[in-house]
């Protein structure tokens, strides 16, 4: 798997006449190598040989994690060894993720002689936004950990809890139930502070009445969910409602509207349109979705800020989550992460998007 997706890459480094590149990066390290201590790592990709520089701490995971690649264990810093080796090697030009920070760019530099290091721009990334099985499997997955430990904390919400505390419960269920740890921060909001998009967990009490906003995700072999919902607790007001059901009219309409082919912007904008023709257009400022991947947010994007010629393609991965947010007053959001068909959009998150009231 892990040679395919290399060769993929030298494919494209080819089409920019790069002869020598670098990786940088914890995830694309993780993803055409398998090594997943990528921040105590570099990988050095050239026409004839793939060189994994680590040092002894992670000798034997390297073995086991990593096939058919050369595996350099330093003898004194990262930096050093590879240095020596491109010096060795005679390369010209080094091509990097420009993901490197400027220290380690200066360190790396000083050490060599006659290379040049030139950043490259997402030529590494390019391949991550389209899913084999393997990753949809494990993204899917991911999903499912997420809707079970959602559901089972839904019983648990009442008046008195604090955020944090709903947030740790959350985490603790995704985590007992398989997940090696969240996608990010767990969003828990609640009241006015649901008209936070991304409002982490608080020590607000919970109260009754409350509108409460959930953004979780789990990580299953490597791989990310996202899923928000948004609950109401003891009852919901007529304006909250209605609200809602503009939300949850944007996101079918995105979603009926997603199968390859389909341009990104108009995607968003099939949602964007419902919003604003019920009058909240300046109260949705984010984009539609985002890819799912290794990271919870890579790409592809649905906004009204990408190139208009970008299109869907079968197997990306992507979620679908329109909101809107009064400030001071409150929020809703609805998310699921859906992979893209021929046919549409097959939708992994599959925790009711009815109105519930706890």
């Amino acid at each position: 798997m892990h040679i395919k997706r290399i060769e993929a890459l030298r494919r494209l480094m080819d089409k920019k006449d790069v002869s020598c590149f670098l990786l940088i990066s914890d995830e694309n390290i993780f993803y055409y190598t398998g090594f997943s201590a990528g921040s105590d790592a570099y990988v050095l990709i050239s026409n004839d040989d793939v060189c994994l520089f680590t040092d002894f701490r992670y000798k034997e995971q390297a073995k086991i994690e990593t096939d058919g690649i050369s595996i350099i264990i330093t003898k004194s810093t990262i930096k050093d060894d590879l240095a020596r080796h491109i010096n060795k090697k005679g390369y010209k030009d080094v091509y990097f993720e420009p993901k490197l920070s400027y220290s380690s760019y200066d360190q790396l530099n000083s050490k060599l002689e006659t290379v040049k290091l030139v950043p490259l721009y997402d030529v590494a990334d390019i391949p991550r936004a389209v899913k084999d099985e393997t990753e949809a499997g494990h993204i899917k997955k991911a999903c499912e950990i997420a809707d079970c430990a959602y559901m089972k904390i839904l019983e648990h919400i009442k008046p008195g809890i604090t955020e944090r505390a709903a947030a740790t419960m959350l985490e603790y269920e995704m985590k007992k139930n398989g997940a090696s740890d969240v996608s990010f921060k767990t969003t828990v909001a609640s009241g006015k502070r649901s008209s936070l998009p991304h409002g982490t967990a608080s020590d607000k009490i919970i109260e009754y009445g409350d509108i409460i906003t959930f953004d979780f995700g789990a990580v299953y072999k490597g791989y990310c969910s996202d899923t928000t919902r948004t609950v109401f607790l003891g009852r919901i007001t007529d304006e909250q409602r209605k609200v809602y059901d503009i939300v949850y009219e944007a996101q079918m309409t995105a979603l009926s509207n997603i199968k390859a082919g389909e341009n990104n912007f108009l995607t968003d904008k099939s949602a964007r349109e419902i919003i604003e023709k019920n009058g909240h257009g300046k109260n949705f400022g984010h984009g539609l979705g985002h890819g799912v991947g290794i990271l919870v947010h890579e790409a592809p994007r649905l906004s009204p800020l990408v190139d208009k010629n970008e299109h869907l393609k079968k197997d990306m991965i992507v979620t679908v989550e329109p909101g809107i947010y009064l400030e001071n007053d409150f929020g809703v959001r609805i998310e699921d992460t859906i992979r893209v068909t021929d046919e549409g959009a097959d939708i992994f998150t599959n925790t009711t998007k009815e109105i519930i009231i706890l």
